[in-house]
């Protein structure tokens, strides 16, 4: 359907929901290896993401030291590397290696996300998913992980119930109606008591 054409697209998402006035981090599209290393400053830290997959792949917490990159994986700091590769078809894509103890590790994005890192919790990595149904806001979850940014459950997370704000749910179901869906997942990210739409799924 045309919303889950839109909730599968980040940068339509995102699009959208500014322009309805939902908030939304700021980010960067990146194009390039070398629009990504613009996009970051030494004082912060980000999330990388694909546009348009799901389940936290490809999704990193990353920073720049001295224009080297470092990811966080596992509970710490390893030095990532960017370049661009290009395609037989002539397409540019961007690519994303690090090391693990076992292996090297690569992700290919067509394009990457750059968005500041949003987020306060002293329990870890946190997100909140809300399901939607129409005008009603059926549950809500906590999920943190303690190790990696990505919050999933698939990725490590643990998920409690929690209760939301009375803004958080007008704003989830905004969110859901923004993008025309009938039934939705709704991620929150929080920091300083604000909350902003990481992504509908």
């Amino acid at each position: 359907t045309s919303s889950q054409e839109i909730g599968h697209d980040k940068i339509k998402t995102k699009r959208l929901l500014r322009e309805h006035g939902v908030p939304v981090l700021d980010d960067v599209v990146a194009h390039t290896a070398q629009e990504v290393l613009q996009a970051l400053s030494d004082t912060a830290w980000y999330v990388i993401k694909p546009h348009d997959s799901g389940a936290g792949a490809g999704v990193f917490l990353i920073k720049k030291e001295a224009e080297k990159i470092f990811l966080y994986i596992h509970g710490k700091w390893t030095e990532g590397f960017v370049t661009d590769q290009r395609k037989r078809n002539g397409a540019t894509v961007v690519v994303l290696r690090y090391r693990t103890r076992f292996a090297l590790k690569k992700h290919i994005y067509k394009l990457v996300l750059v968005e500041p890192y949003f987020n306060d919790d002293p329990e870890g990595f946190a997100s909140i998913r809300c399901t939607v149904i129409g005008d009603t806001v059926v549950e809500a979850v906590k999920r943190v992980n303690k190790k990696n940014v990505t919050s999933n459950v698939s990725s490590g997370g643990k998920a409690r119930a929690v209760t939301l704000l009375k803004e958080q749910e007008a704003l989830a179901v905004k969110a859901l109606q923004t993008i025309g869906a009938d039934y939705a997942g709704v991620d929150f990210l929080v920091c300083n008591g604000k909350t902003a739409v990481g992504e509908i799924n």
